[in-house]
């Protein structure tokens, strides 16, 4: 029992990594190149499991942001997790993360857009707090930071302050910095997207099925016999969507005492990950449709962002998404997200094993569930 919550806690942790057996190239969605250039050096980090990004698949994230980008700078850390991991523990990891992060900004001249994805964004996280605190720090129009999937802002989100002795890590708060950040997160992904009110049961659960780490926690013959796969990962899916394409009320700005702006992107979830695996177990759509319709509300719950949804009618001020599913609302940004300096862009995981010794984790399945 103590080895499954062991396994369960590391998942929850390691974010996605991109591993197809056989297989030593990144998958991602097909490329749709974006129409505009980016003047800034992209300096990118991945996640726990993987050491270094990739140009190719940096070019590929979030619908190809990067498609007309040459500076694409892919920086090594040792995304390791010790005990479940690597010889280094989570805290060890971030901290060369953050050195190694540090080093690039200051040697790279111009501007520059720091990016975090999945484990990396606690080093995002720090390197941001290091430089908020840095009177020689580079100026708030040289640099912007992207963060992708989370977790200080998810799951870890309820335990600030609080150390984790199986991690070697005490959670922090948010940087305040005078920095621009966008975050992008997956609904109901686990890693960015946690319940706020995580008594909600079915809500965990539907959370953890989002991550795509469920998949990695059972045993594999099982996961291939019913095609557990196709639970797919809202945390992999979120790295590659075309954030043109969110809706205004999944989009937030707030500017902090400091100056800093944070443009937070909430990537829509068309159906319940949980409910994902059914289709193949044989049960009918229409059955299928019927448990969402009873169980999406009861979800939905556990997020503080719908409560004007189940509290309160539409006005002035909120908006509510027309024909979702989800119910999700959100108080309207009183001003867009900036277009220049610091439009939204990210990179994701490379697909190349992570230190000697760790497991390959399996890629989620290209389907996004039942529809």
């Amino acid at each position: 029992m103590l080895n499954t919550l062991g396994r369960v806690g590391a998942a929850a942790v390691i974010g996605v990594g991109l591993v197809i057996p056989g297989t030593d190239s990144p998958v991602a969605p097909p490329l749709e190149a974006a129409q505009f250039q980016l003047t800034a050096t992209v300096l990118a980090m991945g996640g726990l499991g993987y050491e270094t990004v990739g140009p190719e698949l940096m070019r590929r994230v979030l619908a190809g942001r990067f498609a007309n980008e040459e500076n694409l700078v892919g920086l090594p850390w040792p995304g390791e997790l010790a005990p479940f991991n690597g010889t280094l523990t989570l805290n060890e990891s971030v901290a060369v993360g953050l050195e190694t992060l540090d080093t690039a900004i200051r040697d790279t001249p111009g501007e520059k857009i720091v990016v975090g994805a999945s484990g990396s964004t606690l080093a995002v996280n720090e390197v941001m707090r290091r430089l908020a605190n840095d009177p020689n720090g580079p100026d708030a129009d040289e640099i912007s930071f992207v963060v992708l999937g989370d977790a200080d802002r998810g799951v870890f989100k309820q335990l600030r302050g609080l150390t984790l002795p199986v991690f070697d890590y005490t959670v922090p708060g948010v940087p305040v910095t005078k920095y621009d950040v966008t975050v992008v997160a997956g609904e109901y992904d686990g890693m960015g997207d946690w319940p706020d009110r995580s008594w909600n049961l079915l809500a965990v659960l539907n959370a953890l099925a989002g991550t795509g780490l469920l998949q990695q926690i059972i045993d594999e013959s099982i996961v291939e016999q019913y095609r557990l796969e196709d639970w797919g990962s809202v945390h992999y899916d979120a790295m590659f969507a075309n954030l043109d394409q969110v809706p205004e009320e999944n989009i937030t700005t707030t500017v902090n005492r400091k100056g800093g702006t944070t443009t937070t992107y909430l990537i829509p979830t068309a159906d319940l990950p949980l409910l994902r695996p059914l289709k193949n177990l044989g049960v009918q759509q229409n059955v299928i449709d019927g448990l969402e319709k009873v169980l999406r509300p009861i979800i939905d719950s556990a997020y503080i962002r719908n409560d004007a949804v189940r509290n309160t009618p539409p006005s002035v001020g909120t908006a509510v998404r027309p024909g979702a599913r989800t119910g999700t609302a959100t108080t309207r940004a009183v001003q867009p997200p900036a277009a220049a300096k610091s439009v939204p862009v990210a990179a994701a995981a490379t697909a190349t094993a992570g230190p000697a010794g760790t497991r390959a984790i399996r890629a989620p399945s290209s389907r996004s569930g039942p529809r």
